[in-house]
């Protein structure tokens, strides 16, 4: 993004497409994916995750924005699988030790972090602050937990090695304070993996109400095919 800032956002590419797509009378369909949340869960670099989650729920408000003036509209918000991250506390630097596992606070001593925002685009302007999130992932191959975000390169958790097998990749082995993480993934897996945790789905406008309790993914798409009248 440094050698190419100037790229368009969710936000743009829900403009352009809308633009196009409302111009058939008939009506439309448009799938909008946040594409990067899973593509960084994979090498469990959270903090972009994050990041692309924070443009998808800018480009839900845009959606819901259109919805307001066009009341036909069935708006469908969810994921098509899960990834076994969790937010378990904060981590403070502030505090005492150089095991960075006793900067981990939970419970009551996690608090708040102190990310800011100080230009106004809805993003931490420092994904890694003195407090900071502690998020952890529970399906992973061996590497280093090292507490932290690197602004500069997405985090490679496992390497080959002369057998190859996937182990922790050692050039996170210095970073102070932090340490090695067994993995409970076959050796041939370098990076984390889907699970299969139940998804949450959110819906507004014409025919919304189909959607209640537990359904398989299936029923989601008649919900769909039935808004837009496609046969039967």
């Amino acid at each position: 993004m440094q050698k190419y800032p100037d790229q368009p956002d969710l936000t743009d590419s829900f403009d352009a497409a809308v633009k196009v797509l409302e111009q058939n009378k008939e009506g439309f369909f448009l799938m909008l994916e946040a594409g990067l949340v899973d593509k960084f869960s994979h090498p469990l670099d959270w903090t972009r995750s994050v990041g692309d989650t924070i443009a998808f729920d800018k480009v839900v408000e845009r959606a819901k924005e259109y919805c307001k003036k066009h009341p036909d509209t069935l708006l469908i918000v969810t994921g098509d699988h899960s990834h076994s991250i969790s937010v378990a506390g904060t981590v403070d630097d502030n505090k005492p030790g150089d095991d960075i596992r006793d900067k981990v606070g939970v419970y009551a001593d996690a608090g708040y972090p102190n990310y800011e925002d100080k230009d106004g685009d809805g993003f931490p302007d420092d994904f890694s602050p003195s407090k900071r999130l502690a998020v952890f992932f529970g399906a992973h191959p061996d590497y280093y937990e090292t507490y932290r975000a690197d602004p500069k390169k997405t985090f490679n958790p496992a390497v080959k090695d002369e057998k190859g097998c996937y182990v922790a990749d050692k050039q996170y082995a210095g970073v102070p304070g932090g340490h090695f993480v067994e993995g409970n993934l076959p050796r041939n897996e370098s990076q984390g993996v889907h699970t299969v945790d139940d998804l949450v789905v959110t819906t507004q406008g014409p025919n919304s109400s189909a959607v209640r309790g537990f359904m398989n993914s299936t029923e989601i798409f008649r919900v769909m095919a039935e808004a837009l009248a496609l046969g039967r």
